[in-house]
This record gives C-alpha cells, sequence and structure tokens, in this order.
C-alpha cells in the first residue's frame, strides 16, 4: 500500500497541476469559476484514470465497464464536492474577479480532498 500511495501521490500531483493550468487558463480567458473548476477536473481526471489505472493499481486494459462506471461516479462526487468547496470559498471571500486568489483557494481544496480520494480510489474504483 505504501508503494501505491506514493504513486497516487505523484500521479496526483501532475493532476494537480494539469488541473490548476486548464482552472487558470480557463479563467483567464473568461470562463466563470465552476465552468473553469469543471474544464480544470475533467483534464485532471482523464490524466489520473489512466495513470493511477497502469501504474499506481497495475491494470493493464482500461475497458472494464465496472471500474469505469465506479470511475465516473467517483468522479462526479469529488468534482461535486471539490465545487461545492470552491463555491463556499468564492462567497465567503469573494474571489470571482481575482483569478489569483481562485487559483490558490482551488489548490487548497484539492490538497483537503486527497485522503479521501485515495482511499476511494484505492478501495471503490481500482479494486482488483
Amino acid at each position: 500500500m505504501r508503494r501505491q500511495l506514493s504513486l497516487f501521490l505523484v500521479i496526483g500531483l501532475v493532476q494537480y497541476v494539469l488541473d490548476a493550468a486548464m482552472f487558470w487558463l480557463s479563467l483567464t480567458v473568461g470562463a466563470p469559476l465552476i465552468a473553469a473548476n469543471l474544464v480544470g477536473r475533467i483534464s485532471g481526471a482523464v490524466c489520473g484514470y489512466l495513470l493511477n489505472n497502469r501504474y499506481t493499481f497495475g491494470h493493464d486494459r482500461h475497458d472494464d465497464p465496472g471500474r469505469i462506471v465506479r470511475f465516473i461516479l467517483y468522479w462526479l462526487f469529488m468534482t461535486t464536492l471539490s465545487t461545492a468547496l470552491l463555491a463556499w470559498a468564492d462567497a465567503r471571500w469573494n474571489t470571482a474577479d481575482q483569478d489569483t486568489t481562485s487559483v490558490l483557494i482551488k489548490l487548497c481544496v484539492e490538497a483537503v480532498l486527497v485522503a479521501l480520494s485515495f482511499a476511494l480510489a484505492k478501495w471503490v474504483v481500482f479494486r482488483k
């Protein structure tokens, strides 16, 4: 499990950077906060599914329909939670017109969700 957690964190860092970059880029071109969060999370999700499926949890194939359905449900849950926390922070601190502050808050929100994300990925999505 230590190896899986290490790989999950490394791949998660790649996802984190991709997610934040796409989030920032979306905000920069004028996307609303929630739309920008969805763009970032979709980008990170595709990257994370492919890399975690193969390297972290050792599945050679990507065509297990059950795993794909579990991943989509997991992603929807985590994205809803992330978006709700981001919207709450935006309402609390009024960050809608402050792209840099929004990105920093997003990074904090995603960092807080790491442990839950690993547990769900390991024991629900990528279970053998």
